[in-house]
């Protein structure tokens, strides 16, 4: 959510007003966008955030090394 709120204030933050109505229409559907959080859908009952995965899978690829470290 972080990283999203970086991507809103950065498209405010820019000269948006000195484009063209295209180009701004595209500004506004990128913060739009933004706004909206990721979220994986995993076997039709849960769902996750991408931030949620990300420590899912760094936590298991930390038990597996540690593991793969033990049984050598």
């Amino acid at each position: 959510m972080y990283l999203s709120n970086k991507v809103i204030d950065a498209c405010y933050l820019s000269k948006w007003y000195t484009l063209d109505r295209r180009s701004q229409k595209i500004i506004v559907l990128l913060m739009e966008r933004a706004r909206k959080p990721l979220i994986i859908k995993l076997y039709t009952i849960v769902y996750i955030s991408l931030e949620s995965l990300t420590v899912i899978i760094r936590w298991s690829y930390s038990l597996f090394a540690l593991l793969k470290a033990t049984y050598k």
